[in-house]
């Protein structure tokens, strides 16, 4: 002190010296130097060297602005030393060296943790994260700089005070929560509720606390909020499983069809509700009774799939006693058609309601009541509800598979057995539809029914391929799922061969179709009667609705029974007129059908027809005819099956008529000696006087007959003479002894 005096004496006097000194320079940069030590050993504290013990001081802290501005006028203060020495670099001022560490300590601090003292946490998109014990640690190196470091200290305290606070709430949450925390308020919270189990509810008030009171994320509350989380989440998926009993009443109110969790799933909630401190006691022990009922379900599921297989076996057994292939094609010609007499009779061995057993239809009819049961009544059960018994009195398979069904139903947990389940639903449906169309296979050849056919036999197949349902493996019984399939492929094999079989068979109708209607809808060649009523014996393996077999068998119904009438007609010798014929053959050309009957009736049809053209040109009605004549038209009529009563009646009319005229019996009457007929004079120019004169008389038609008759004999005679060698050489002889006579005579006249 008495030094700093002295130098502070001595400046006045220099300053009254007209010289520039150097000395007086030396002796102002000495007195600033002095001043700032004095300044700056005001802010060192005595232990800065025990930075452990800074925070328990109770000195003034220097700002470290003020402190970074006293340093740098320690640097000017070394600037102003002009001249050099030895070791000048490593001069010093007294304290610069403890306040140069000190704001070194500080700077690095700041750097240090720039992110949490830079802007506003509670406005950054994300907010920072740490644990109380590294807030702790901050607030502890913040507490061993002996310096104020202004907002930034201000605002980690304020931080750590919001942590510290929140702390002290809900250590002991933390703690029973399992939640790792070195940091201890050592208020004793840790021993308040320590064994008290954690709720739900606690944790959220403890969450939203952090959320909204500390700027920062704090690990503990993180943590915690993830715990939260992930507690939330284990109830909701332990809610869906087994939700409580009220809320599964309120869904099945609804009609809700909740969706099924797998038995991994309420294996891995079980096995995750030891690692969640929390009460959930109850949740766990409906989950528990899930699991083991569930479990129970399974191995009776088991027994009761082997029982299918062995049902199976039996099945494919009275199938095969039932069906066959040749007895699935005589199935589809049950009904055949008498040739005698047209009409549709049935074989009682080939009907088609006689080839499958009356128990077997009852059985298929049994599962298809049972189904539309199962896919109204069963919606499934929430919980630990007991599933619907698999117990069955009737061991057949049909009420095996139904029970299943139903049972898997009513399970809540999804299950490699309720896949099975499924997949046998889709086989029994299929074997259903199968069963169908093989007691009524003749409807297979409904054209409506072609597609139904098609499908089946592909559902079939696909079936088969295994592929429509994914079963997982079952651990308990690895062989069980093959050997179901085994059983059940078997018989849907068989099933299939015998539907390729129909389809075989409905290509057959498909041809038949086509050749039938070709032959009936044909109009350019008659249909023989044989023909028909071998289509109509065809027919009866088809569809009685199918468009072509309604129309073969009306086609030969009608020609069957036109036949028949005309065949009563001609062995009857019943006989009809000309237009009874003619509509007679008329409708067997309309039903463009040809047999020996419609041949006969044709045929006297054109002999009357060509009859009653002779009649007309013979000329009764005029008289032109001889009486023989006449009668032997008449004669001849006699014998036809189709008559002509007004050409005939005309002809006997002519009978009772006389003379050329045809006419009665009236006035002078002269007979003819040749054929007996009578003429009227006039007629035939004779009166009574020049009657009297002859003793017999011949009429015209007699004497052109007589002359006929001499004609004839000359021309015969003359035909004999020339067409005979002895009469030939006779009249060569005859004719040159003329020729002599003659040449002899004219001889003599010369």
């Amino acid at each position: 002190g008495q030094k700093s005096a002295h130098l502070l004496s001595l400046m006045p006097e220099g300053a009254r010296i007209p010289v520039d000194m150097e000395c007086m320079k030396l002796l102002q940069i000495e007195i600033d130097a002095r001043n700032w030590t004095i300044k700056a050993k005001s802010w060192i504290p005595d232990n800065l060297n025990s930075p452990e013990e800074n925070d328990k001081s109770s000195f003034k802290r220097g700002k470290i602005d003020d402190v970074g501005d006293h340093l740098e006028r320690a640097s000017s203060l070394h600037d102003r030393i002009r001249f050099k020495c030895k070791n000048q670099d490593d001069w010093v001022l007294d304290g610069e060296d403890d306040l140069t560490k000190m704001y070194e300590m500080a700077e690095s601090w700041l750097e240090k943790y720039d992110e949490y003292i830079s802007g506003d946490n509670r406005r950054k998109d994300s907010r920072i994260r740490v644990s109380m014990s590294k807030l702790h640690a901050i607030i502890s190196e913040l507490n061993r700089i002996p310096l104020n470091l202004g907002n930034p200290s201000v605002k980690i305290n304020r931080i750590y005070s919001q942590a510290e606070e929140w702390m002290m709430n809900y250590f002991s949450l933390v703690k029973r929560c399992g939640i790792e925390c070195s940091y201890s308020p050592n208020n004793g919270a840790d021993e308040i509720g320590a064994d008290k189990a954690v709720k739900i509810a606690e944790l959220e008030e403890a969450v939203y606390s952090a959320e909204s009171d500390i700027s920062v994320d704090l690990e503990e509350a993180i943590e915690m909020k993830d715990l939260l989380k992930k507690t939330q989440l284990w109830m909701e998926k332990s809610s869906a499983i087994v939700p409580k009993r009220s809320a599964r009443k309120k869904k099945r109110g609804n009609g809700v069809n909740e969706e099924k969790h797998k038995m991994m799933e309420i294996s891995n909630l079980i096995e995750e509700a030891a690692t969640i401190p929390l009460d959930i006691a109850d949740e766990l022990e409906r989950l528990k009774i899930e699991h083991s009922v569930t479990f129970s379900w399974r191995l009776q599921a088991h027994r009761t799939i082997r029982d299918i297989i062995a049902a199976f076996e039996d099945f494919r057994k009275e199938k095969s006693s039932i069906y066959s292939s040749s007895e699935v094609k005589a199935a589809t010609q049950a009904v055949t058609i008498s040739a005698n007499d047209g009409k549709e009779r049935v074989d009682p061995k080939l009907d088609t309601k006689a080839v499958a057993s009356s128990s077997l239809r009852e059985q298929f009819e049994r599962r298809t009541s049972r189904s539309d049961s199962i896919s109204t009544d069963i919606t499934g059960t929430s919980g630990s509800a007991t599933p619907i018994t698999l117990e069955v009195a009737d061991k057949n398979l049909f009420s095996l598979v139904s029970a299943l069904i139903r049972s898997s139903k009513s399970l809540n947990a999804a299950t490699p057995e309720e896949k099975i389940a499924d997949e046998l639903n889709e086989v029994i449906s299929w074997f259903s539809k199968s069963f169908k169309i093989m007691d009524t296979s003749s409807e297979v050849f409904d054209r409506k029914n072609f597609s139904k056919l098609d499908k089946l036999i592909e559902s079939g197949r696909k079936l088969l391929k295994f592929k429509s349902f994914v079963i997982d493996d079952i651990p308990e019984d690895p062989d069980l799922v093959n050997d179901l399939r085994e059983s059940w492929a078997a018989v849907m094999g068989d099933d299939i061969e015998r539907l390729c079989d129909l389809q075989i068979q409905r290509g057959k109708f498909l041809e038949w179709c086509e050749k039938a209607d070709e032959i009936v809808s044909s109009s350019d060649k008659k249909i023989s009667i044989e023909t028909l009523k071998e289509l109509a014996v065809q027919s009866a393996a088809y569809p009685p609705s199918s468009e072509v077999v309604l129309r073969v068998k009306k086609r030969a119904e009608e020609a069957t029974a036109w036949a028949a009438a005309a065949e009563e007609i001609i062995k009857t010798g019943k006989r009809i007129s000309m237009e009874e014929a003619k509509e007679i053959t008329d409708k067997a050309d309309k039903l463009n059908i040809t047999c020996q009957e419609y041949k006969t009736l044709r045929n006297a049809l054109r002999t009357t027809r060509g009859w009653i053209i002779r009649v007309k040109k013979c000329g009764a009605a005029n008289g032109q005819t001889h009486v023989t004549g006449v009668t032997e038209l008449i004669n001849e009529h006699s014998n036809f099956i189709v008559t002509a009563m007004e050409e005939v009646s005309k002809l006997k009319q002519a009978m009772c008529g006389y003379c050329i005229c045809r006419l009665p019996y009236e006035g002078f009457m002269i007979g003819c000696d040749g054929c007996g007929e009578w003429y009227h004079g006039p007629c035939v120019g004779v009166n009574e006087e020049q009657a009297e004169k002859f003793d017999k008389y011949v009429c015209v038609r007699c004497y052109t007959l007589r002359v006929y008759k001499e004609n004839t004999a000359a021309v015969a005679g003359i035909v004999r003479k020339w067409s005979s060698a002895k009469g030939l050489s006779k009249a060569r002889s005859m004719d040159s002894q003329r020729y002599g006579r003659k040449v002899r005579q004219d001889e003599r006249d010369i």
